[in-house]
């Protein structure tokens, strides 16, 4: 038994109607159908059941009630309901929405009860050539001869694991018989020719199986001789090409993997190289929407294998089914080595922004202060050398010129603008000046310069101590999630590379 975990229930645009399919008249009201169902759920192991998809409409919808829901518990359901006009070789956005939901939750059963079989088919189709259903899924689904059209052969190469359901009548006239039903499944590995011949696996009848077999054996064990077409692309070591005169010889590690699953699966192998295979190689996608190249090959569907060094990737699983891995490579993304590496701005950390600019603010006004207080000395002692011109006076100043000249006065320190700047910024950098200025105010502007220049000083390098004694922690990226996060731009080489990180990031 199964145990009720999820239930996930999407309608989409179900118009009202009372009709009944032909296909099920009179066997609606005796629900027969649904424990044909849900006998062949119980068939399967529930631990093989990841989640389930039903996609019906609304004339089998009483067929999915409560009841039903109670029988079969602790399985998930993704169910969608399409109305009976919907054209599902393009669904509309919640349709396309809901089937691409069942895929990311990885549906490996679908229950696909529609009354028209032309709708079964294009759903199919579609479903094929997006690649939003998952062939390798247990299908379940009514018998109708549309299905069976040869246009739609290619298909049941592809959903093998599948059940048709056949409902019979009771006999008329019998009033003890009850309807019953052919369960019936695709003829693979048996190669279908002109007319596809369904083969009947068991059969339903008075509420139990009447062969009690496996409905989805696996149907890959042996393959009976079949021909597979194999891709191939020179690509060392995977392919390796060596070439004689006129003859080529394959071998490779995944030539040799592929030949090892051709005994052991009993099929032939046709091995051939896709057109212009040394321009195009892997291929790419085309204006028109097609591939080429080694893509356009298996996109196409007429290689079933393909060989050379194909990578697990978003990009490839759009295209093609991929083998479980044969071997692992690591691939890693570059990066900025730490997002607060901030060593090469060290010297400024200990002070803000608004902090320097006032250090700097300081610097120039006081550089000018004293430029100006320098100035306006000099200009003060040539204005008394110009007027005071008694012979008492003049033989002073001549005797004090020459003791200038022979002992030069502290306002040269200051005299230019230059100067000024650069010996005030030298006793913001604690250098001693060369010598103490003249002038009063000079001097007590210069002593009080010098108490302000060993505070910043020292709340300077007490700040850098800080700083080096617990530096920040460095943040490094080293998973998808941390540079999905990060403000770093994403870049790559090649599509796959861009669909790896659109798919991965977001």
């Amino acid at each position: 038994m199964f145990g009720l975990c999820l239930c996930a229930v999407l309608l989409v645009g179900v118009p009202s109607s009372e009709a009944t399919s032909p296909i099920l008249r009179g066997v609606a009201h005796n629900k027969e159908l649904r424990w044909v169902l849900i006998d062949i759920l119980h068939s399967l192991r529930p631990r093989d059941i990841t989640c389930i998809a039903v996609i019906s409409d609304s004339v089998y919808l009483n067929v999915f009630d409560g009841e039903l829901f109670r029988i079969i518990t602790n399985v998930p359901f993704v169910m969608i309901i399409v109305a009976e006009e919907e054209d599902l070789l393009s669904p509309n956005y919640i349709t396309l929405k809901s089937l691409r939901q069942t895929k990311t939750d990885g549906c490996n059963v679908y229950i696909i009860f529609l009354a028209s079989g032309l709708q079964v088919a294009r759903l199919l189709k579609f479903g094929d050539r997006h690649r939003i259903l998952d062939t390798h899924a247990k299908y379940i689904m009514l018998h109708d001869i549309r299905l069976y059209h040869k246009d739609l052969h290619y298909l049941w190469k592809r959903i093998v694991n599948v059940v048709f359901i056949k409902y019979h009548r009771k006999i008329i006239g019998n009033a003890k018989s009850r309807p019953w039903f052919d369960l019936l499944t695709v003829p693979f590995p048996n190669p279908i020719k002109s007319v596809l011949v369904p083969r009947r696996v068991d059969i339903w009848r008075n509420d139990k199986f009447h062969y009690n077999r496996s409905l989805f054996v696996d149907k890959t064990y042996n393959l009976y001789g079949q021909q597979l077409n194999a891709v191939y692309l020179d690509h060392v070591p995977s392919v390796v090409v060596t070439r004689d005169n006129e003859t080529s010889k394959i071998g490779g590690v995944e030539v040799e993997i592929f030949k090892t699953l051709s005994e052991l699966m009993h099929f032939e192998v046709n091995m051939y190289q896709p057109a212009h295979a040394e321009l195009n190689k892997w291929g790419q996608k085309q204006a028109n929407g097609s591939f080429s190249g080694l893509l356009g090959e298996m996109a196409s569907g007429r290689a079933d294998a393909a060989l050379g060094n194909l990578q697990y990737t978003p990009y490839h699983l759009e295209l093609m089914d991929l083998s479980i891995p044969y071997t692992t490579q690591c691939w890693t993304f570059l990066t900025p080595e730490a997002l607060t590496d901030n060593s090469w701005k060290t010297l400024i950390l200990p002070f803000k922004l608004n902090m320097w600019i006032a250090v700097l603010l300081v610097l120039l006004i006081t550089g000018t202060i004293f430029y100006a207080m320098a100035r306006y000395y000099m200009n003060l002692q040539d204005y008394r050398h110009d007027h005071d011109v008694t012979p008492a006076k003049q033989k002073n100043i001549k005797a004090k010129a020459d003791d200038e000249d022979a002992k030069p006065v502290g306002l040269y320190v200051f005299g230019e603008i230059i100067n000024s700047i650069l010996y005030t910024y030298g006793m913001l950098l604690v250098v001693s000046l060369p010598r103490l200025p003249t002038g009063w105010s000079i001097r007590l502007l210069t002593g009080w310069y010098w108490l302000y220049c060993i505070l910043l000083v020292v709340s300077y390098r007490a700040s850098m101590t800080a700083i080096l004694a617990n530096p920040a922690p460095r943040v490094t990226i080293d998973t998808l999630q941390e540079l999905a996060d990060s403000k770093v731009t994403c870049g790559g080489w090649g599509i796959e590379t861009k669909k790896f990180f659109q798919v991965l990031l977001g």
